[in-house]
Formats: structure tokens, C-alpha cells, sequence
């Protein structure tokens, strides 16, 4: 009963977080790159899940809960925008979906077995774990051949009459 409170304002604040970097994280990645705007997200969540996991108080606790949500939000335009670069573009939909399934599939797989890792080994193991996975995501980034800064998109002739 003690940890409901501060728990459901850790999600308050990651959520809040997560609103708001999202928002700007488009432009962003258009400035910076994607593949930058990505390792920025990266570093910004492991660096967040940490001080969520070493968090000495509630006020720190909630900072940490607040820089995985800027990581987070700022991570999910960015994915999917070097997501659709690098799927072949007669097969969008079909790789687009698959790595849509895969995020689904992900998140319901880590309830299911966060959970009772947590019920077993504490929340604090299963912190550490997020944490690692946000950096081995991180330098599996590294591997992705795209460049790292400002891409140049062309418009379709459509799209520039749009404009």
C-alpha cells in the first residue's frame, strides 16, 4: 500500500514526459537525424531507468521517472521514421506492420513475465533489467547503417504541390 502512491506518480511523471518530448521529437529528428535523435533516447532512458533504480528519494525517483519519459518519447517518432527508410518501399506495410506486431508482442511478453520477476526477484531486478535492455538497444543502434545526421527527404511531386 506504501509504494502505490509514489508508483503511480512515477507513471504520472513518465507519462507527462513522454506527451511532451514526443511532440517535438518529429522536428528533431528531421534537425539532428534519426539515428542521433535514437542514441539521444537511448542514453536519456538508461541513464533515467538508473536513477529510477538507485533513487535515494521520492523527489529523485520521480526526476529519473521524467527523463525515461523525454527517452521514451522522443524514441518512438524517431523509430519509426528510421523504420520507414530502411523497409524496402514496395513492402511498407507488411515490414511496418511486422515491426508494429513486434512492439505489441514485446510489451505484452514484459507484462506477462515482469510481473512475477518482480513478484520473485523485486522490482528492483526488474528495473536493473529495463535499464540493461535500454542500453544494449542503444548499441545495437550502432550496428544500423544509416547516417547519422539530417537526411534530405525528397518530396513527391504531390507533396510539393501540397506544400
Amino acid at each position: 500500500d506504501a509504494a502505490a502512491g509514489p508508483t503511480s506518480q512515477l507513471m504520472m511523471m513518465v507519462g507527462l514526459a513522454l506527451l511532451v518530448s514526443s511532440l517535438p521529437a518529429g522536428w528533431l529528428s528531421d534537425r539532428l537525424g534519426t539515428k542521433c535523435l535514437l542514441l539521444i533516447s537511448g542514453l536519456l532512458t538508461t541513464a533515467g531507468g538508473f536513477l529510477v533504480l538507485l533513487a535515494p528519494s521520492i523527489p529523485v525517483l520521480l526526476a529519473g521517472g521524467i527523463i525515461v519519459g523525454l527517452g521514451i518519447g522522443s524514441f518512438y517518432p524517431a523509430n519509426w521514421s528510421l523504420g520507414t527508410r530502411l523497409v524496402p518501399k514496395e513492402q511498407a506495410g507488411r515490414y511496418l506492420g511486422l515491426s508494429n506486431l513486434a512492439g505489441a508482442g514485446a510489451g505484452a511478453i514484459g507484462a506477462y513475465i515482469g510481473g512475477p520477476i518482480g513478484d520473485k526477484a523485486g522490482f528492483s531486478v526488474l528495473m536493473a533489467i529495463y535499464a540493461s535492455l535500454f542500453i544494449f538497444s542503444t548499441l545495437a543502434l550502432t550496428k544500423i547503417q544509416v547516417p547519422w545526421g539530417p537526411q534530405k527527404v525528397a518530396l513527391s511531386d504531390e507533396a510539393k504541390n501540397e506544400a
